[in-house]
């Protein structure tokens, strides 16, 4: 597990990202279970803040590595790769399909790269 405690800015964004996951969550049961009136414009609307928020997200976790730079360990290859040769140091220049791989450093399940072991518990 990430830890946020000591990146107080990217626990902030955590805690958001959670809240809107879960209620995005809950308004997808609401569709599949209960079928429930407006139930799907409901997550349609949840579903939407939550990919917008994502973006913001992410680019909290930019902001907070970009500076530090730490190496990144490529999952896929086994190998690490320098940060600037997988982020750069511009997040408006990063291709929106690669803006999850920001939220994956720090989110449980990860993804394609992992930071170093020492930024998680």
């Amino acid at each position: 597990m990430f830890n946020f405690s000591k990146f107080p800015e990217i626990e902030k964004s955590h805690k958001i990202f959670v809240r809107k996951h879960n209620s995005s969550l809950k308004s997808l049961i609401r569709v599949v279970d209960k079928g429930r009136k407006n139930a799907e414009r409901d997550f349609d609307k949840k579903s939407t803040q939550l990919d917008k928020f994502a973006f913001d997200y992410a680019k909290v976790i930019f902001d907070v590595f970009k500076g530090i730079k730490p190496p990144l360990l490529n999952r896929r290859s086994n190998t690490f790769e320098s940060w600037d040769s997988v982020f750069g140091s511009d997040y408006n220049m990063i291709p929106k399909d690669l803006t999850p791989n920001l939220e994956a450093l720090v989110e449980e399940n990860g993804g394609i790269y992992r930071l170093p072991p020492s930024y998680y518990i």
